[in-house]
């Protein structure tokens, strides 16, 4: 991305904190929505060609059928960025989709994978901005959703908040005692098995992570869910 692009990213991902500043229109399955006093700034939200799997995320939803977007943002006719988008439970609820991270544990043949939302991030302002709270079920979708992914004050504390995990993932299976995991129904082509342990080891993170800044000498306390 050109200089001038990431910063026209930087002044748009600003300008998202403010939601009643957009307008919009819906033309078939194409959602268009620009800034009111700078209009230049448009997001195009239009359904995913590509994608059509299942996430471990969804199926703590009611639905947990997949629904997936393409976020476009533009300056003018200038595309900054494409970001992912899910509708949750049966489209109760929209977001921007966590970003996929992986790394590395002892006694583990496989990376540690899970999603996470990054303050400061244009992903997480885009969560933040699709979201009303304006009804009991969108807030519900939204709370199920918000318990399946870790968030960050910023990349230090994800980086850091690794290396605690690192130290104490021998505990993994003591701490899943404590886990509630929901039905992961039989989908064709998925192995439930799989989604559910992804499911499991993101609410072992969850409960690290509350640890973690507990014990960081405040550094991390009082921060996102």
């Amino acid at each position: 991305m050109l200089k001038d692009e990431t910063t026209e990213l930087e002044q748009m991902r600003k300008m998202l904190q403010n939601s009643s500043q957009w307008v919009g229109s819906t033309r078939e399955e194409r959602e268009v929505v620009h800034h009111k006093q700078c209009p230049e700034y448009w997001i195009e939200k239009v359904p995913c060609q590509i994608q059509t799997g299942y996430e471990y995320y969804l199926f703590n939803q009611t639905d947990s059928w997949p629904d997936w977007y393409d976020i476009n943002l533009y300056h003018d006719q200038t595309k900054l960025t494409s970001i992912g988008g899910i509708n949750l439970n049966g489209g109760r609820c929209f977001s921007s989709t966590p970003e996929t991270r992986f790394f590395s544990v002892e006694n583990s043949g496989f990376p540690l994978m899970y999603k996470c939302f990054i303050q400061g991030s244009v992903r997480f302002a885009l969560h933040e901005f699709f979201y009303s709270g304006m009804e009991w079920d969108e807030q519900y979708a939204h709370d199920c959703f918000e318990e399946c992914v870790l968030f960050f004050r910023n990349k230090e504390e994800q980086c850091d908040f690794e290396k605690y995990v690192q130290l104490n993932w021998s505990r993994r299976d003591e701490l899943a005692g404590k886990v509630w995991v929901p039905y992961f129904e039989t989908v064709p082509d998925y192995d439930a098995a799989n989604l559910s342990e992804e499911y499991e080891n993101v609410q072992v993170l969850k409960i690290l992570q509350q640890e973690f800044r507990a014990t960081a000498t405040g550094k991390y306390r009082n921060l996102l869910p």
